[in-house]
């Protein structure tokens, strides 16, 4: 009778268990979806708000590390600047960048001429 009662009990445990399961995971996903912005068309947009989450967050955590350990990361990095596959890899960023931008101008003039004087006056 005691191992019945026992079984039981489990067998609750392992209900409640998978209930706040299951309903962790179904928060989870909903939380990762408002991090993501969508047009009315339906379709995500990445503007970047994401990426710049990010760094903010890389940056706060840094920041917090021990002065040692940030200053091991600074020779790393300095040290990794030098190489030859991340300058590569850096300059071909800053093209992809310079592409993107002049694309996103031109689709922007496209849709709406009015906004040419206005891009002028904010060029940099």
């Amino acid at each position: 009778m005691d191992s019945l009662r026992a079984f039981w009990w489990y067998c609750q445990l392992m209900k409640y268990r998978m209930t706040l399961l299951s309903g962790g995971l179904s928060m989870l996903f909903c939380l990762s979806a408002l991090g993501q912005s969508e047009s009315s068309s339906g379709e995500v947009v990445l503007d970047g708000s994401e990426l710049n989450r990010q760094l903010q967050d890389r940056r706060e955590k840094i920041s917090q590390l021990a002065p040692e350990e940030r200053a091991a990361l600074e020779t790393a990095r300095a040290s990794a600047l030098r190489d030859p596959a991340v300058r590569e890899a850096r300059k071909k960023r800053d093209e992809a960048l310079r592409d993107y931008e002049l694309v996103l101008i031109k689709s922007m003039v496209k849709g709406d001429p009015t906004v040419r004087p206005i891009l002028e006056k904010s060029k940099g």
